[in-house]
């Protein structure tokens, strides 16, 4: 085989694609601690990156509704001192271990013939997994 030969895909030439896609929307939180982590790993992964602290600081704002809005609104332009104030209440390893531990024990006992409901109890174990 001849070593200086190219593969036959080193040549060819990459095409965009010809698919418009929707820009990713800002990650919301709603107050679940059991969607935090991933709304904190999206929204600094989308936001950080791309904007400044004090513009993030009013992403943040713009991503929170309601009790969570009102809780940093006091904060004014901390952008840390936000995700700070946030990680207490709702990165708090022992309240997200609470109220999994509440959702587990209302799980009511499996009966034969009840897949989704099994289907259920995976996705809910592996809620568990990921905070751990």
């Amino acid at each position: 085989m001849d070593n200086n030969a190219e593969s036959p895909t080193s040549n060819k030439e990459v095409k965009s694609c010809a698919f418009k896609v929707e820009k990713p929307k800002l990650p919301k939180f709603s107050g679940d601690v059991r969607d935090y982590v991933m709304f904190r790993a999206d929204y600094k992964h989308v936001v950080e990156s791309q904007y400044s602290e004090r513009d993030a600081i009013t992403i943040l704002r713009a991503s929170l509704q309601g009790k969570l809005l009102e809780l940093i609104k006091g904060i004014r332009c901390d952008y840390k001192a936000a995700w700070e104030y946030l990680d207490s209440i709702y990165g708090d390893p022992r309240f997200i271990a609470d109220t999994i531990t509440q959702d587990i024990s209302k799980f009511k006992a499996l009966q034969d013939g009840e897949d989704a409901r099994f289907c259920e109890l995976v996705n809910l174990v592996n809620r568990v997994l990921q905070h751990t």
